[in-house]
């Protein structure tokens, strides 16, 4: 059960959801570790052992629940992505939308796949704003360099993210709108 749950974690971690239960058992793992945090390492095991029955996890009450939230979050991520404003960002097709951050991949995600790359911020304290972008794999600008360019930041070829001020926001802002998603 290790090396099975083992491979849908990898398969999420680089985003490639090859496994159609990789969702559901990466929910259910995060599920355990925030409910269980000081002896998460040792009762992992333990937990999918028994969430499995036998072998049976994807049958589980706990797989069960775990996908509900997993539709439920999908749902609110296309909520939050249709609200994104499409911007000329130096000639690229980038989508723009305020999500709270741990919805930046899902949302970044589906916008992705229409766009060149997507923009997800938040604003914080201090007049902060943190930016997360993403790309499709296939198709996609490199945000890690326009992460470096423009938002003090790094990352990966189609994940990326940074720091900037309201004033970069407004600049973000000021580009041509090309759609207006809502």
């Amino acid at each position: 059960i290790i090396e099975f749950v083992a491979r849908r974690i990898s398969d999420r971690d680089l985003w490639n959801f090859v496994y159609p239960e990789t969702r559901s058992i990466y929910e259910m793992l995060i599920s355990f570790i925030d409910y269980h945090k000081k002896n998460a390492p040792l009762d992992i095991v333990q937990f999918f052992d028994g969430a499995s029955e036998g072998g049976r996890l994807l049958e589980s009450q706990l797989y069960i629940e775990a996908n509900a939230r997993v539709e439920m979050r999908l749902q609110f991520a296309k909520e939050y992505a249709a609200k994104a404003k499409v911007i000329d960002f130096e000639g690229k097709k980038a989508a723009l939308v305020n999500v709270p951050s741990n919805f930046s991949s899902e949302v970044g995600d589906i916008l992705g796949k229409d766009h060149d790359f997507a923009i997800m911020y938040v604003v914080g304290g201090n007049d902060y704003v943190a930016y997360s972008l993403r790309s499709n794999k296939e198709t996609g600008a490199n945000v890690e360099v326009i992460a470096k360019q423009h938002f003090n930041g790094g990352g990966h070829i189609n994940a990326a993210g940074g720091l900037g001020t309201l004033e970069t926001l407004r600049k973000l802002y000021s580009m041509q709108v090309l759609e207006n998603k809502q």
